[in-house]
């Protein structure tokens, strides 16, 4: 089928080539690397378990230049950047898997407002956007250690743009993301 039809169909399942899993693990030592430039106005939908009290860059895109997207959790609060500025919500982390959104520099989980709106810049980054680390000038920093059991991204009105499932490549085992949309692999590399 191809890219078009599967697009005005929907059609968003993971081809026979992979096998999804409940959960992808990050020890640190790796990230995913995927081509999506974020916008200031993009949600972000995920679930996710910090598994260590360290340095923990889930996702995102660092910049100088005032495009920085990012969830940072530092062991004990969660920093969110959005444009040139950061906010923190302290004492929140868990180490039970949750359900985040984070929109328009608020974050929240489970429903509950965790990060109110900080920012209003608007922006897209020229760096793509990396899972289980944080993009810094194309050199993965701050790994991440715990789980992502999905990651999605929408637009503004509601369209989905990314759905990332966890899985492995059956020809080799390699873990990694399944981006479901345009149907790209986004495997686990080395730091």
């Amino acid at each position: 089928m191809s890219l078009r039809r599967r697009l005005l169909m929907q059609d968003y399942s993971l081809p026979q080539a992979y096998t999804e899993l409940n959960f992808i693990s990050f020890d640190g030592n790796g990230y995913c690397l995927t081509d999506y430039l974020i916008k200031s106005d993009d949600r972000v939908e995920y679930r996710s378990r910090a598994s260590k009290l360290v340095d923990n860059g889930l996702f995102g895109v660092n910049s100088t230049a005032g495009e920085s997207f990012y969830i940072f959790y530092d062991g004990r609060n969660v920093v969110a950047a959005h444009g040139e500025t950061s906010a923190t919500s302290s004492n929140c982390i868990v180490y039970t898997p949750r359900d985040y959104i984070y929109q328009n520099s608020m974050l929240y989980e489970a429903g509950n407002n965790k990060i109110t709106a900080f920012s209003t810049a608007a922006f897209k980054s020229k760096q793509p956007m990396y899972i289980g680390a944080i993009n810094n000038g194309g050199t993965p920093d701050y790994p991440f250690n715990g789980t992502v059991y999905y990651f999605r991204i929408y637009n503004n009105s509601g369209k989905l743009l990314r759905s990332y499932v966890p899985c492995t490549r059956n020809s080799d085992g390699k873990a990694g993301l399944f981006e479901l949309v345009y149907q790209k692999f986004c495997p686990i590399l080395p730091l």
